[in-house]
């Protein structure tokens, strides 16, 4: 079937017929915005909200806490560590991309902490171009050791045991695909990096690459499309590849759980499915469903304490639950812990968005009613308490007539969350 694509003209940026279309849009759009009666205040409000701080992707290794940082009035995010013992502690910054041109040109596009967090692979890009270059640091010091490897957009890197190896895509010089897996000694030439896979099924393919902690195994995982995930596994003791599933429409993204593989997959089930794979016999026949397809969207899975947990969508909104395989009363514990803290987190975000406003405040906390009640559930399962009292969110959120302002009350409902917070963590 031929499909026409009507916008495809729209790509030529420099062309004069597109930027005279482009300032039509722009002219017609702000004259429709101008006009709204409501625009000075939502506006405001959406200006106020994108200077808030924002504190992403954390990562945990070792003893650290990795996460991109981006304060108001930064336009690059920060890569920043802390101590994970104290993650509500100052960070320290890592790489700072607007320290490294005068015309704020440079962006921090990935990092790939190593397993014990003492070394950092991270890429940069200048001018938008988003073809990263390699570079590789030392936590404790700050500072970059000599490795640059170029060509590496949108890298995965896989650290093997000891730190002083990974794996890592790059692209040939100068193309656009083919994403290929090499191997990187620290210390050494990028240019004599040993080849370690490019039986790409496609040139578009998009590789990825990860190892077990052990070191023992590596997988290779190659989106052809979007409906598709080619899964090869390379046995390091004895150079042998061999293949997960390939040349099949489903879509399988892989984890590696101490000497096993979980993977969410929509092979025969299209809702998605969590499944154990054993690298020593990979082939999807071998598979165990840890997590059967049911009536939600079964979105992705990550080893918990001895067992899974699985985030879903259902109407449109992701849950995480602890996933159906058995688990001792410890691991269900710290499973329970691990709700009410993400709850928790989620009612403070509530406050954070809405302070200052008490209609929107009062409107997003009759929605929060059900979280609540299930925190006061985890926490008596727990017993957690707060001041030798039962924990209950609703008694520290409940909007009282007397306080008129709301602003005192935020602060110290936020204050109320940050102590529950605490609280959990240490039980």
């Amino acid at each position: 079937m031929a499909i026409a694509d009507h916008y495809r003209w729209l790509e030529a940026d420099g062309d004069p017929e597109v930027v005279r279309w482009s300032d039509e849009q722009n002219r017609r759009t702000r004259e429709a915005l101008g006009a709204l009666a409501s625009r000075p205040g939502w506006h405001g409000r959406f200006l106020a909200l994108a200077a808030e701080p924002i504190s992403t992707a954390a990562t945990r290794r070792g003893s650290w806490l990795f996460t991109l940082e981006r304060g108001p009035g930064q336009e690059q995010f920060v890569l920043a560590v802390r101590p994970a013992a104290d993650p509500g502690g100052p960070y320290r910054a890592l790489v700072d991309p607007a320290g490294l041109a005068g015309d704020a040109a440079v962006a921090l596009d990935w990092f790939y902490p190593s397993n014990d967090g003492a070394l950092v692979a991270y890429g940069l890009s200048e001018g938008g171009d988003e073809r990263s270059t390699l570079h590789v640091l030392d936590t404790a010091t700050g500072v970059d050791l000599p490795d640059r490897i170029p060509h590496t957009h949108a890298s995965a890197v896989a650290w093997l045991p000891g730190g002083g190896t990974f794996r890592y895509v790059r692209y040939p010089p100068g193309e656009e695909y083919g994403r290929r897996v090499y191997e990187h000694r620290l210390g050494t030439d990028w240019a004599d990096d040993p080849l370690v896979w490019d039986d790409l099924p496609s040139p578009e393919a998009w590789t990825h690459v990860d190892v077990s902690p052990d070191g023992r195994w590596t997988v290779v995982a190659c989106e052809v499309g979007w409906s598709r995930t080619d899964l090869w596994r390379r046995d390091e003791e004895t150079g042998e590849w061999a293949e997960i599933h390939a040349g099949i429409d489903a879509v399988t993204s892989v984890a590696f759980d101490g000497d096993r593989i979980v993977a969410r997959t929509t092979l025969d089930a299209p809702k998605g499915r969590i499944v154990a794979i054993d690298p020593v016999r990979p082939s999807a026949r071998a598979w165990t469903t840890l997590v059967p397809e049911g009536d939600d969207v079964i979105e992705g899975a990550r080893p918990f304490g001895g067992g899974l947990l699985t985030w879903r969508l259902r109407d449109a909104v992701d849950f995480e639950y602890p996933a159906n395989n058995p688990v001792d009363d410890f691991v269900a514990a710290k499973l329970r812990k691990a709700e009410l803290i993400d709850l928790m987190n989620v009612l403070r975000q509530v406050v954070d968005t809405v302070r200052g406003d008490s209609q929107q405040f009062e409107h997003e906390l009759a929605r929060s009613t059900t979280a609540m009640d299930r925190m006061v559930e985890i926490a008596a399962a727990l017993e957690i308490s707060v001041g030798g009292e039962p924990f209950h969110p609703a008694e520290n959120f409940a909007v009282q007539d007397q306080h008129p302002d709301v602003k005192p009350r935020m602060r110290n409902e936020s204050l109320q969350i940050q102590h529950g917070l605490q609280t959990a963590q240490r039980a």
